[in-house]
């Protein structure tokens, strides 16, 4: 007979927010947004079919489900963390689990995790994807990439690069005629890079844009090169395609929005062997500036 097995991550927020009977000290605990451990929450309670929290005036107290719930939860868990540490504490060394975000995976990692693989074939790799943060404390991955202002003070953050936007589109497109009559394409996922970009440019975001969505920015990438648009872009990740020629800067300037993406690992799992040679691998191919590298906690 199948298990009926919740998500895990559901599973997680959950007993952390009975632990604190709070989202918001849940939320500190695993490193995630209070929005993200309340959704973990209410997904869980749709799958089990009952409420596990009372939410009054802004806070939360367990339900008789919900008590029941949390502890056998915690003794479950424990069991599984037991039993993982077990099996891992053998393996560990040779794994190397990256989790990031999906335009990033296609375009930035993925024509270097390659060439890493092959250099170092004793490395067992794991490629996840995903849109919300990556708990690296929680053990959810090795390594991820992310995108901010400034490096996790309380992680091992390594500088890749800033973040400019500009507008790129094939070599085919005629730019003739008014900004209107272009198609602009846009990602779900990055609502903002538009008006940021013309905000950047000290212009006015006109009216009457014709826009395409794409879920992600490497499908507008994408499209861009077939011909498709005018595609809002992440310098870094088409430098390839401007080099070969499959995409030209579309209009000046490039604008750049403050933030940047930083390599990340823990304290303690930036020691790790495929932590660390990954980390040496990517300074070396990426020709990373020694002064920018490392970030270390507290430092």
């Amino acid at each position: 007979m199948a298990r009926r097995l919740p998500p895990l991550n559901a599973v997680r927020a959950f007993e952390s927010a009975a632990k604190h009977q709070s989202f918001t000290k849940a939320a500190e605990e695993l490193h995630v947004t209070p929005s993200a451990i309340s959704r973990h929450v209410m997904q869980l309670e749709s799958r089990l079919g009952v409420n596990l929290f009372s939410r009054r005036q802004r806070r939360i107290h367990l339900t008789d489900n919900g008590r029941r719930y949390a502890a056998g939860i915690e003794i479950a868990l424990d069991q599984i963390d037991a039993v993982t540490r077990l099996v891992s504490d053998h393996t560990s060394d040779r794994n190397l689990r990256i989790k990031l975000m999906p335009t990033i995976a296609f375009r930035w990692l993925l024509p270097r995790i390659l060439p890493f693989q092959a250099k170092h074939p004793e490395f067992m790799i794991q490629i996840a994807t995903t849109m919300d943060e990556v708990d690296l404390a929680g053990d959810e991955a090795d390594i991820t990439i992310l995108n901010a202002k400034a490096p996790r003070p309380d992680m091992v953050s390594d500088w890749l690069f800033d973040e400019v936007l500009i507008p790129v589109c094939s070599p085919s497109v005629s730019l003739c005629g008014p900004l209107q009559k272009q198609t602009l394409l846009t990602a779900l996922s990055r609502p903002r890079d538009w008006p940021v970009w013309f905000a950047g440019a000290g212009l006015s975001e006109p009216g009457g844009l014709i826009k395409l969505d794409f879920q992600y920015s490497f499908l507008a990438y994408e499209a861009a090169i077939s011909g498709g648009g005018i595609a809002i872009a992440i310098k870094e990740l088409v430098q390839d395609d401007l080099q070969n020629r499959k995409l030209t800067i579309a209009f000046e300037p490039a604008v750049r929005t403050g933030r940047a993406y930083f390599l990340v690992s823990t304290v303690t799992g930036a020691t790790r062997p495929a932590v660390s040679a990954f980390r040496d691998w990517v300074r070396e191919v990426c020709g990373l500036p020694l002064d920018r590298l490392p970030l270390e906690s507290g430092k």
